[in-house]
């Protein structure tokens, strides 16, 4: 936002930087906006949404992180939400169970196989007249479906490792969408400040304007438009005054930070001075000041 100053014709632009350093030796003046850190915030919910509940009042401080307000869904999507955490819950301890039983199984299968194996060495090692042909090849066939089947209990404990790494999977990603649809049903504060209005009320449904207003009043600034030859005599820390008629005494600062880009029809950029203290600029938010940077 350009102020009255941004509008004038530059050759009187010119000018008044000229009578600005005419002013005080060694002092560059501007025009600047009272602003918060951050500037103003303004917080929108869903569009369609309706404002269910309001948790927080005009000019109260709040954390960042609070619930500010909650719209008319939140009750269902909270529920749904739940059901969400359950079913992930419930995927996991099955998951666990089922595995647990699988690879029961397949040691079964493998104590089986073993024992089969033993049987065959066991009875081979019989002398020739001892034992029959007949028997050892019987006993070769259990040690063989024994193989088998250990090959069959490894293969069913692959594809139930997949299927329900598959079945997790997905119980996450519907509470991931959950938790997403749930975060949209309330608004909180997204940084420490105070509360400045609430537009919206109980009831109302929201069209995309905000429902809450809030700034950070603890770190006020004058935000500055300094014109572009200004711009090179002044340096992050230079002290500045600043006065306005609203302004029973001058509130001092220091600038913090110099804006890189040029307006190229204003032939202005902005400068911004943060003040030694938020008080009264903290209840004078947007007020057009005067500023005197000190070089």
């Amino acid at each position: 936002m350009l102020s009255m100053l941004a509008r004038l014709p530059i050759p009187l632009l010119i000018l008044l930087s000229l009578a600005q350093g005419v002013m005080a030796a060694g002092e560059v003046g501007a025009i600047c906006r009272l602003v918060p850190d951050g500037e103003i915030l303004d917080l929108a919910g869903t569009h369609g949404s309706r404002l269910g509940e309001l948790l927080v009042r005009p000019d109260q401080q709040v954390e960042s992180g609070d619930v500010l307000a909650r719209f008319s869904s939140h009750a269902a999507l909270q529920a749904e939400l739940d059901l969400a955490n359950l079913e992930v819950r419930e995927v996991e301890q099955g998951r666990k169970l089922r595995l647990e039983l699988q690879s029961l199984a397949l040691q079964g299968a493998r104590a089986e196989r073993q024992r089969a194996q033993r049987s065959v060495n066991n009875y081979s090692e019989l002398s020739a007249g001892s034992r029959s042909e007949k028997e050892l090849l019987l006993r070769r066939n259990r040690a063989e479906d024994a193989r088998r089947a250990v090959a069959r209990e490894e293969l069913r404990l692959q594809q139930l490792e997949q299927e329900l790494a598959l079945n997790l999977q997905q119980a996450q990603v519907r509470l991931e969408l959950a938790q997403a649809r749930f975060r949209d049903s309330f608004l909180s504060a997204p940084v420490t400040g105070t509360i400045l209005d609430i537009p919206k009320q109980i009831g109302e449904q929201l069209d995309g304007g905000p429902v809450i207003r809030m700034a950070n009043l603890q770190r006020m600034y004058a935000l500055c438009e300094v014109y572009e030859g200004d711009l090179l005599k002044i340096a992050p820390g230079m002290k500045t005054d600043i006065s306005g008629s609203a302004l029973t005494e001058g509130i001092s600062g220091s600038v913090e930070r110099i804006g890189r880009e040029v307006n190229t029809t204003s032939r202005l950029a902005r400068v911004w001075v943060l003040l030694d203290r938020p008080d009264p600029a903290s209840r004078l938010i947007g007020m057009e000041v005067n500023a005197v940077i000190h070089l």
